[in-house]
C-alpha cells in the first residue's frame, strides 16, 4: 500500500460524481477532477523521482491506475496516459528540458499520440515537425502535446523513430470525438506544425536513461503496457461490482426472487470474478519478472527485455480478453437498464441517424411506408 494508492481510493466517490457531471453535460473531464488528481500527485505516478514524480514500481503503478479506472474509465484513462507519457520524457530527455517542463512541480499534463504519423526534418539543434494525429486523450487540460515522427535527414543518414512534445498552444485541435464510451477523455484529433528543440525529443529505439531507476530501461512499450493493463483491470473490476449491485434488486417479470439469488447469475458472476483475478495474477507475474530482469547487473538489454515484454503483452492480451468475455455475462443478465442512455444528446443522435437514413434513401419496409402515408393523409 502506498500513499498514492490511498489518495486514489480517497477520491473514488468524488471522481465518480464528477464523472457523472461530465457524462451528463457531454464534456471532457471536469476542471475539478483534473485539479484533484493533480493536487494528489496522481499524474506523477510513473514520473521519475528526480523530475518530481513518485517513481512507483510497476506493481504499485498498476494499483493506482486500477483504482482510478475503477472510479471512472475516462478519468483513469486520461491520468494513466499522461503519467506514462510524462514518464518517458522525465527519464529520457536532458536536464535542460526536464527543468523547463517539470521544474518544481506539480507534474505536467501530457496528452497525444506517439504513433509515427509525422515527419521531423532536422535543422541544427531543432526539428521541423509536421503531422496529423488522433486520440489526444486529455488534450483539453494538457500542458504539452506529444507527437511521434520519422526523421527525414538531409545528409543521407538513416531515418529514426522519434518522440517529441510541443506546448499545447502549438497544437491545432480539430475535434472528431463523437463516441458513446470514454467521451470525457476528449481524445480529439489534432495536427502539429512546429519547430521543436532537440532537447524535447528522444529516439524510440536509441534513447539514453538520464534519470530514474532501471525500470525505465524496459522502454516505452513496457511502460505503456503498465498503464493499459492497470486501466483495463480497474474498468473490469467496476463492471463486475456494478453487475453484482444491480442484481440485488433486479427481478425478472416472471421471477419471485432477485437476480442475485439466481444460480445461473451466481455462476456467471463467479466465473467473471475468478477469470479477472487469475488474469491479474498472470499479468503481475510477467511484469514482476521484467522488473527483476531490469534490476539484474550485466543484463542483456537488447534481448531479454524484449522477450519479457512479449511475454507480459501476450499474458495481458489473453487474460484480459477472457476477463472481458466473462464480465459481459453478468452484465447481460441484469438487462438493458444498466446500459440505456437517456437525455437530449441521445435524442439528438437518434434524430441524426434518422436524417442520415432518409438522406441515403434507405428502402423502407411496406408497413413503415404505409404508416408514413397514413400520417400524411388529412
Amino acid at each position: 500500500m502506498t500513499a498514492m494508492l490511498d489518495a486514489a481510493r480517497d477520491l473514488f466517490e468524488t471522481l465518480d460524481a464528477e464523472a457523472a457531471i461530465a457524462e451528463e453535460a457531454g464534456t471532457p473531464m471536469t476542471d475539478r477532477a483534473v485539479a484533484l488528481c493533480r493536487d494528489a500527485g496522481l499524474y506523477g505516478t510513473m514520473i521519475t523521482r528526480d523530475a518530481g514524480g513518485a517513481e512507483l514500481t510497476i506493481g504499485e503503478s498498476l494499483d493506482v491506475f486500477k483504482e482510478l479506472a475503477r472510479a471512472d474509465g475516462s478519468t483513469g484513462w486520461v491520468v494513466m496516459a499522461s503519467s506514462t507519457a510524462a514518464a518517458y520524457f522525465s527519464a529520457f530527455c536532458p536536464d535542460s528540458f526536464v527543468q523547463q517542463a517539470f521544474g518544481d512541480g506539480p507534474a505536467p499534463l501530457v496528452a497525444g499520440q506517439f504513433a509515427p504519423n509525422g515527419v521531423a526534418v532536422p535543422d541544427g539543434d531543432t526539428y521541423a515537425i509536421t503531422g496529423a494525429y488522433n486520440f489526444g486523450s486529455g488534450i483539453e487540460h494538457a500542458d504539452w502535446v506529444g507527437c511521434g515522427s520519422f526523421t527525414a535527414p538531409t545528409d543521407g543518414t538513416p531515418a529514426d523513430y522519434m518522440f517529441a512534445v510541443v506546448p499545447k498552444e502549438e497544437a491545432n485541435i480539430t475535434g472528431n470525438w463523437e463516441v458513446l464510451g470514454l467521451r470525457a477523455t476528449a481524445s480529439y484529433d489534432y495536427s502539429i506544425d512546429s519547430i521543436v528543440p532537440a532537447d524535447r525529443t528522444f529516439s524510440f529505439g536509441g534513447h539514453t536513461r538520464h534519470r530514474g531507476g532501471p525500470m525505465y530501461d524496459l522502454g516505452v512499450l513496457c511502460l505503456t503496457e503498465v498503464g493499459h493493463a492497470g486501466w483495463v483491470l480497474g474498468v473490469l473490476r467496476r463492471a463486475i461490482d456494478e453487475a453484482a449491485l444491480i442484481a440485488r434488486s433486479k427481478q425478472r417479470m416472471t421471477g419471485k426472487t432477485t437476480l442475485a439469488d439466481d444460480p445461473r447469475f451466481q455462476y456467471d458472476l463467479a466465473m467473471a470474478e475468478s477469470t479477472l483475478q487469475s488474469g491479474e495474477l498472470w499479468i503481475r507475474d510477467a511484469f514482476h519478472r521484467a522488473e527483476q530482469h531490469a534490476d539484474r547487473p550485466g543484463r542483456l538489454l537488447l534481448v531479454v527485455p524484449g522477450l519479457a515484454l512479449g511475454d507480459q503483452s501476450r499474458r495481458k492480451g489473453h487474460s484480459l480478453q477472457d476477463a472481458v468475455g466473462q464480465a459481459v455475462q453478468p452484465r447481460r443478465a441484469v438487462g438493458r437498464g444498466c446500459r440505456r442512455r437517456r437525455g437530449p444528446r441521445a435524442a439528438r443522435r437518434r434524430r441524426r441517424r434518422r436524417r442520415r437514413r432518409r438522406a441515403a434513401g434507405r428502402k423502407q419496409s411496406p408497413s413503415a411506408a404505409r404508416r408514413r402515408e397514413g400520417r400524411r393523409r388529412p
